[in-house]
């Protein structure tokens, strides 16, 4: 494949837009233009085995343990092109290639109608071949990609007018991305543990509480390995309904004139930094088929906590783009996840009465047999993650789309620790040369 082969215009304003399309300008207004150039045909082949070693010892009447291992192995290809001013694109990282992964659970009963059950494990995600593809791809050889700034004259003149596309790659520094892997880069994994003790309340009724909790690491995250740290700042003004000034915010500003090779532009670094943490309370009573209902109901009350991850979609396959609001700085995006969802509430059955009591044909097929099936669920809002898009940034930086100039998360800076709790948020939208406006969204 040969994503973005025909090119991407990015427009800062639907007035710059509306000049090159109707044609009365240069066609040369655009905020930036992607290409990517090269070979679309690739094969890739991975090679995966596993294996798994269960057994069960009923110690005593009562208790029960299951202690288990898996081994699994993943033979991950490595790149055929590099780039020799990238010696880290001719390699990716096999060091934690093979993995074990324990399994222990135990079973206790306390008495004739209660249980206790326990148990813990470790589980290994999967080399996402997406992400390996493009380590092999966007290496600036094999694949080329470039992105011109139209606010650095160079690249200007270097991209095309409106709505052609580039027959070639172009001559010019600052604009090539480059991906490769970290040293340190890995498949995430997580360990899980649940703790339950389930008792009989009633003939074929049982009610049981549980506690579960899980931990992702090296989850999958990208910092530019390009970008120099940040040596000046800048100051935004925030603006209530009434235009009146309730407060600042400043940010460091990354610049294009301090890339660390400024013969390229983006070189992405794949790391394994990203966390995430869940826990949750379940309660659950169930009725087994008996007579004509059978059912249950299911409360969780949980907390998700991650680096930001964002549902998962912008770091699961290894993202071409800085995935932190600052470059590298993953720990200051902890906060609730998208996906946290702090109550829900689960409840079905089913109904197959008896009508009347006859083996004859018409009660059987006609009468009898019928089921009725109903599945509620109720539960409170997930999460949302206020962002900010901003328009006409200062001039010099890496992106003209966001606060500190990174291009990076767009979720709002001051908001990060705590992301939304309410469906109303906070955003910034652009008022006068460079104040920015507090408005509910």
């Amino acid at each position: 494949r040969l994503a973005n082969r025909f090119g991407t215009y990015n427009y800062a304003t639907l007035s710059a837009f509306a000049q090159d399309f109707g044609g009365g300008g240069t066609g040369k207004n655009w905020q930036t233009y992607s290409q990517a150039f090269g070979n679309p045909v690739i094969s890739i082949k991975i090679w995966e085995m596993g294996w798994f070693l269960q057994d069960q010892w009923r110690v005593t009447p009562k208790l029960t343990i299951t202690p288990g291992i898996r081994f699994e192995y993943t033979h991950i290809p490595q790149p055929k092109i590099s780039n020799p001013a990238f010696p880290q694109t001719s390699r990716i990282p096999t060091d934690h290639a093979a993995n074990f992964a324990p399994r222990f659970g135990i079973a206790y009963a306390l008495n004739s109608k209660t249980n206790f059950r326990a148990g813990y494990g470790l589980f290994y995600n999967r080399y996402t071949t997406s992400t390996i593809q493009n380590l092999q791809l966007t290496n600036g050889v094999y694949q080329a990609s470039y992105t011109l700034n139209g606010a650095t004259a160079a690249q200007l003149a270097a991209g095309p007018v409106f709505p052609g596309r580039l027959s070639a790659a172009p001559n010019v520094a600052g604009a090539s991305t480059i991906l490769f892997a970290d040293k340190d880069w890995r498949n995430p994994y997580s360990q899980q543990m649940d703790v339950a003790i389930e008792r009989e309340v009633a003939r074929n009724t049982s009610l049981s509480t549980s506690y579960v909790w899980s931990r992702g690491l090296h989850l999958l995250q990208t910092r530019d390995s390009n970008a120099g740290e940040p040596t000046t700042s800048s100051t935004f003004p925030i603006l209530d309904s009434n235009n009146s000034q309730v407060g600042s915010y400043t940010t460091p500003l990354y610049l294009l004139s301090q890339r660390i090779n400024p013969a390229f532009g983006f070189v992405g670094q794949l790391e394994s930094t990203g966390n995430s943490y869940y826990n949750g309370l379940i309660v659950s009573l169930k009725r087994r088929y008996s007579n004509w209902l059978q059912g249950s109901l299911a409360y969780t009350w949980s907390h998700a906590l991650d680096y930001n991850q964002g549902g998962g979609g912008n770091t699961l396959f290894g993202s071409s783009f800085v995935t932190s609001v600052f470059n590298g700085n993953y720990r200051n995006e902890k906060g609730g996840s998208s996906t946290d969802q702090r109550q829900r509430l689960v409840i079905n059955a089913i109904l197959a009465p008896t009508f009347i009591k006859s083996t004859s044909g018409f009660a059987r097929h006609v009468v009898n047999g019928w089921q009725l099936s109903a599945v509620t669920v109720a539960a409170s809002a997930q999460r949302l993650t206020p962002t900010i898009r901003v328009q006409d940034r200062a001039t010099g930086t890496f992106s003209a789309s966001s606060l500190n100039g990174l291009g990076g998360s767009a979720a709002f800076p001051l908001w990060i620790p705590m992301r939304c709790r309410f469906r109303t948020c906070i955003a910034l939208t652009p008022a006068s040369p460079k104040p920015y406006r507090l408005v509910k969204s």
